[in-house]
């Protein structure tokens, strides 16, 4: 789980592959303002003209050159403030178009241009040096990314001030670089810190503050959820107080949007979801989730208009809630929603035909110390079950069909199946029990060339 976290940020509420979203962030960063026509005209000619990012870095390198000759024969500040520029905006778009290798060289090129004068704070430098720390993050080299952003974040407070807001993304890339060199709580820092510019610079009612507050809230909510709770008491209380601090700004949150917009106010719904997910995470208390799952299907019915799909979809997060919870009440909340989908999204009710996982997200391979004696070196390890999926989406009578590990293990794994939770399938409206087949697979931990998921170590034994 932590290198699949590393590879991906919380934003906006949403998962983000750095790849591209570096790719398209660069570009954020281009110098767009220039003293001379001919160049304004160039730049305008780039970003409206419909070229391929290709076309858009020659051109772009083709601008730079003519500076830098001009530079060699009337060397000024001027002449070297525009060609630092132009060979930053083609650096750029080369790393737009994918290939981040030669826009971190260039940029480097540029800095020296634009800091020919020896001042590494001018406010000039700033969206070089974040373009250079994308780059190199796209490369993996996360000590330079490291030093470019804070290089960045250490311009705008000479400039703007410790708690300015222009550092948020300075921040959030900080974030990614110390997620990905696993620096967890480096990380946590950093979205603390951009939650209190956020408070500095907004009010509390203000739409921004509520977006960062969410937005941290549920980043502490999945980085506690990362530490295991089968870990010593220090790090478990590490993660019971991560837990707690991202629970209370949601609560926090949800008392503002109370005020400020009233009790039946859509605003609600995000943060009211958002306190579930999180509760989910901790795993101790699901029963408290059904509180807020009802209470954002009532917000939804106290609309003037709603679309039957989203209706649908509140009954079907109760429904979920009360499985997990084990309210015996869950197939009534199911039934209400195949009975809006039925009238206004046939096609939707294909959903229902098999059970779906609720509790874990998805079926993680277990890991073993070493490979089984009987099994061959390339031979996929797993152990395949069938079960009974109940009404209320408990699971019953779980068997294994076919393994290719140990006895020991295979008995594991059917134990761990035992306590799952799934919607139920449907038929004619009503939960219905359905058999439903799995496959746990398992991973030898010398062999793992890429850990991309989370996995829960035990020992192999062939006795």
């Amino acid at each position: 789980m932590i290198e699949r976290l590393a590879r991906t940020i919380l934003l906006a509420g949403l998962t983000i592959p750095l790849a591209s979203f570096g790719q398209q962030s660069v570009l954020n960063y281009l110098y767009t303002e220039f003293s001379e026509d001919k160049q304004q005209q160039t730049f305008t000619a780039i970003t409206n003209g419909g070229m391929s990012p290709d076309d858009q870095a020659e051109l772009a390198y083709a601008e730079a050159e003519t500076l830098m000759i001009e530079r060699s024969s009337q060397p000024s500040p001027a002449k070297d403030q525009a060609a630092g520029q132009w060979l930053a905006n083609a650096a750029m778009l080369d790393v737009h178009a994918g290939r981040p290798d030669q826009g971190l060289l260039f940029l480097s090129e540029a800095l020296d241009l634009l800091d020919a004068e020896g001042t590494p704070f001018a406010p000039e430098l700033f969206k070089a040096v974040m373009a250079r720390g994308i780059s190199a993050f796209q490369l993996s080299d996360f000590d330079q990314a490291k030093d470019d952003f804070q290089w960045g974040q250490n311009i705008l407070h000479r400039n703007d001030g410790v708690l300015t807001f222009s550092q948020a993304e300075a921040v959030n890339w900080l974030t990614r670089v110390y997620l990905a060199k696993r620096e967890l709580f480096n990380a946590d820092t950093q979205q603390r810190f951009l939650l209190k510019v956020a408070e500095a610079h907004y009010d509390e009612n203000h739409p921004m503050l509520i977006s960062i507050k969410q937005n941290v809230a549920e980043y502490l909510g999945q980085r506690a959820a990362l530490i295991s709770p089968l870990e010593n008491e220090p790090t478990r209380a590490i993660r019971q107080a991560m837990f707690t601090e991202s629970l209370t700004l949601l609560e926090t949150l949800i008392g503002t949007l109370e005020q400020t917009a009233g009790s039946t106010s859509i605003k609600l719904i995000d943060p009211l979801r958002s306190l579930v997910r999180i509760r989910q995470m901790q795993g101790t208390a699901y029963r408290l989730t059904e509180a807020p799952l009802q209470r954002v299907l009532d917000i939804l019915m106290a609309q003037e208009t709603v679309d039957d799909e989203d209706l649908a979809n509140a009954w079907l997060e109760l429904g979920d809630g009360m499985v997990l919870s084990g309210n015996p009440k869950s197939g009534e909340a199911y039934q209400m929603a195949w009975s809006l989908l039925a009238s206004s999204s046939p096609n939707a009710l294909a959903q229902f035909e098999e059970p779906v996982l609720l509790n874990p997200k998805k079926i993680t391979p277990l890991l073993l110390e070493r490979r089984p004696s009987k099994a061959p070196p390339d031979a996929e390890l797993y152990a395949d079950m069938t079960m009974m999926v109940n009404e209320r989406g408990r699971t019953k009578g779980v068997k294994i069909t076919e393994r290719t590990v140990s006895a020991k293990f295979s008995r594991w794994a059917r134990s761990r199946l035992s306590y799952t939770r799934f919607r139920p399938a449907m038929a004619e409206g009503a939960p219905v029990a359905k058999s439903v087949q799995l496959r746990q697979p398992f991973t030898v931990v010398s062999e793992i060339v890429d850990n991309n998921s989370s996995a829960n170590s035990v020992l192999d034994d062939n006795d």
